[in-house]
Parts: structure tokens; C-alpha cells; sequence
């Protein structure tokens, strides 16, 4: 049980190194450019019909990416349109823009449906690479800038507007700059996500021995 323990606070020690080795690379870019630069909105909203079925997401904060939401009934939701995503686009959520949750659209999430409130844009090519934006949408420091970006009373009814948004200034280097960054993130991210695994494998073994010596099987 102690060697469990001991796995699964270092995989959390990795964890925050992971997290800091992104704030050392975002960190060191002196080119700061508004979000308008590398991005043009872009929505695609359809009519809800009452007797079709949606694939519906919404965004989880502090950048952890899109999640599936169950599928609706056109004649459950309150909403008379939705806006599709497309596979790379940048989302965000205007309700909870301040608290990180934005992402990029993952090949599996092209097609679903999320409600207007999740205004999308394409990512320019000419100007930001797709997965280095993917990792800008998860940096804490992009996350902090936008927290002080809302209106509204209350903490929970802060709206991150387009504008605002768009306004936000962000590293933004050379392309070739951003693919080199994108690369180490991308490996350091796999590291952290394989981790993850590990601690929830972790956990299984930890109650599997809990059970056995509860049982006397031990």
C-alpha cells in the first residue's frame, strides 16, 4: 500500500512538472499577438427539428477539452438552433470562458452539437498551427488572462464575450516556432496521460488488496 502511494504522488509530481514545463515554453515567447490574429469565426448553426436526435458536447474548465453530452430529442431542448463543430476549429464557452473551458475540436467531436453559446472559429493556417493552439487552449496562463475578461454580476454569471475573447493577447511566434513547441508539449502530454493510467491502475490494485485481505484471501 505504501509502494501504491508512493506511485501515485509521484505520478502527481510529474503531473505539475508537465504543467510547468508549459508555462517555461509559453513563458519564453516574447511575440504576443490578439486571438483575432490566428482566429475568424466561424459557425455553422442548424435548425433544431422535434423529431431528430443530437450528439450534443460541452466543455470542461481549466482546459481539459470537450465531453460528451447524452443525446437529446429536438423536442427536449429549449434551444431552436445549434451550432456544429468541425473537426480543428477553436470553441470556447461564453458562460465559463474565464474559468479555461476552450478547446480545440478533436477528429471525434466533428459533427456534434453544442448550443450558442459555444462560439467557434477557424484557426488560420497562415498564422497558428492547430496543435499548438490545442495545447494554447490548455495552458493555465491563457486560462488566467481570460479570468478578469467577464461581465455580468457574480462569479457565476461572468460571460466572456467574442470581442473580449478575441482581444486577448497570447504567444503567437514563427510557425516553425510553434510546431517545435507543439512537439515537446505533445510528448510531455503523453507522458502525463499514460500516468494517468498508471495511477488509475493504481487505484484498482489498491481496492483489489483491500477486498482480498478483507476476505482473507491474503
Amino acid at each position: 500500500m505504501s509502494s501504491i502511494a508512493r506511485v501515485v504522488q509521484l505520478k502527481k509530481e510529474s503531473d505539475a512538472l508537465v504543467r510547468q514545463h508549459a508555462d517555461a515554453l509559453f513563458g519564453s515567447i516574447k511575440e504576443q499577438r490578439p486571438l483575432s490574429s490566428a482566429l475568424n469565426e466561424s459557425s455553422d448553426f442548424v435548425a433544431v427539428s422535434p423529431e431528430k436526435t443530437y450528439r450534443t458536447a460541452g466543455i470542461l474548465n481549466r482546459g481539459r477539452g470537450l465531453f460528451h453530452r447524452p443525446t437529446i430529442s429536438g423536442n427536449e431542448t429549449k434551444y431552436s438552433r445549434y451550432n456544429q463543430l468541425k473537426s480543428d476549429q477553436f470553441v470556447y464557452s461564453k458562460l465559463f470562458g474565464w474559468e479555461g473551458s476552450l478547446a480545440v475540436v478533436p477528429a471525434d467531436f466533428h459533427g456534434i452539437h453544442v448550443s450558442h453559446e459555444f462560439p467557434t472559429f477557424d484557426i488560420d493556417p497562415d498564422v497558428a498551427d492547430v496543435s499548438y493552439m490545442t495545447h494554447l487552449a490548455r495552458w493555465d496562463g491563457l486560462h488566467y488572462r481570460l479570468k478578469d475578461q467577464g461581465s455580468g454580476m457574480g462569479s457565476r454569471r461572468q460571460r466572456v464575450n467574442v470581442s473580449r475573447l478575441l482581444a486577448t493577447e497570447v504567444p503567437l511566434p514563427s510557425l516553425p516556432e510553434q510546431r517545435r513547441i507543439a512537439e515537446r508539449l505533445t510528448l510531455a502530454r503523453r507522458v502525463a496521460e499514460a500516468g494517468a493510467r498508471q495511477v488509475a491502475d493504481m487505484d484498482a490494485l489498491r481496492k483489489d488488496l483491500l477486498d482480498a485481505a478483507f476476505a482473507g484471501r491474503l
